[in-house]
């Protein structure tokens, strides 16, 4: 087991007071299947070349477990160091250094690690490994709960926790942590295992109050969740079904509706969308009697009153029952003839010096309507009367 002076937040408080940066960059882990099958990893490289980039820069160390490096697995990492070429110094025991040599064999406990470590796991997912029992014998508990409440437990700073936390994200997991830790606390009291938080906050005890009160609407939430799957499959079945049916409800809801342009009967819109507004049975009726009414209340249509060609009097309404090539070209002609009578006029007014009106040809409508009655009106003084 690793001692408390080599835990990760005893070695960071030291370093920091020493003015000493550490970070804490694990190589060797069991996940990796141990320290050789990790250095053939990216994330062992990026680490290596991080550690290298901070010793170019100050003087830098990496830390092992054991005094001897000879018995540690940081002699792995030296090895891979020194075979790129780089310089690696031991610290032996009694401060003086030790430079490293390429070793020509590493040892057997090194090498054999990641065959046992995948012989584990094989056991493990096998379920071959048994697991510790707890002694339901009387006389092991009362020695047990003697034990622990005799035992010294280890105190836990909360503020230094707080304070040591780098950003935002791993103040929030500490918080959370210590939360939790003082939720045991509350539940259990001397009987809770772990360290023992001192200098609390009120914030982080509100935190316990409310992780507490959040664990027990979930512990009802399931024991609910277990009732209603035991009381069997018709229960879930007619709520199936009435869930099917308000969501069919909604979906029917939702749907927009829109009257026929022919026979103002409600249909939806995607009905009408086809047909621009028109519903299938107006367009293609099945009686005659549908037919006549259909062909009696479509749109009309009239002839252009110049070109006698016929469209639809929308079209026609605009030009005042002319067609829009007949409207421009009477435009037009409205426009030179205007030009030629005030070209007269001026003449004219000019040789006798008396007033005279013009035909006012200025163009600023304020609707097309407006503007086709203006030049209609035009054409009618211009052309001789018939």
């Amino acid at each position: 087991s690793v001692m408390s002076c080599y835990s990760t937040m005893h070695l960071k408080a030291s370093c920091r007071s020493r003015g000493i940066f550490y970070k804490q960059m694990p190589i060797g882990r069991e996940g990796a299947y141990g320290t050789l099958a990790h250095l053939q990893s990216d994330e062992a490289k990026h680490t290596l070349i991080e550690l290298l980039w901070q010793a170019k820069r100050r003087r830098a160390a990496f830390l092992g477990r054991d005094e001897v490096w000879r018995n540690d697995h940081r002699l792995a990492i030296a090895d891979v160091l020194t075979m790129h070429g780089h310089e690696v110094r031991h610290i032996c025991p009694g401060g003086e250094f030790e430079k490293h040599e390429r070793l020509e064999r590493l040892p057997d406990w090194l090498m054999t690690e990641e065959e046992r470590l995948r012989k584990l796991e094989k056991q493990r997912k096998a379920g071959e490994l048994q697991q510790l029992k707890k002694s339901s014998t009387s006389d092991r508990s009362t020695e047990a709960v003697a034990r622990l409440l005799v035992a010294e437990r280890e105190e836990l700073d909360v503020g230094r926790e707080l304070r040591d936390a780098e950003n935002q994200t791993q103040l929030k997991f500490t918080q959370q942590r210590l939360a939790r830790l003082q939720r045991i606390a509350n539940d259990k009291g001397a009987l809770a295992k772990g360290k023992t938080l001192t200098s609390v906050p009120q914030f982080i005890k509100d935190e316990a109050v409310a992780q507490a009160a959040w664990a027990d609407e979930r512990k009802k939430e399931k024991q609910l969740q277990a009732k209603k799957e035991q009381a069997g499959p018709t229960d879930g079945g007619s709520a199936e079904v009435a869930t099917g049916s308000c969501n069919e409800a909604e979906k029917e809801e939702a749907v927009l509706l829109v009257e026929c342009v022919v026979c103002g009967k409600t249909h939806p819109w995607n009905h009408l969308v086809a047909n621009d507004g028109v519903c299938p049975q107006c367009v293609e009726p099945h009686s005659p009697d549908t037919t006549t009414d259909t062909q009696v209340a479509l749109p009309p249509e009239v002839q252009c009153r110049k070109c006698a060609q016929e469209m639809p009097w929308s079209t026609l309404e605009l030009g005042d029952g002319l067609c829009p090539a007949c409207f421009e070209a009477t435009r037009e002609e409205v426009s030179l003839s205007g030009e030629a009578s005030n070209s007269a006029a001026s003449t004219a007014a000019s040789s006798e010096d008396t007033p005279l009106t013009n035909v006012p040809t200025s163009t600023g409508f304020k609707s097309r309507w407006g503007k086709a009655r203006h030049f209609m009106e035009l054409e009618a003084r211009v052309q001789p009367d018939t």
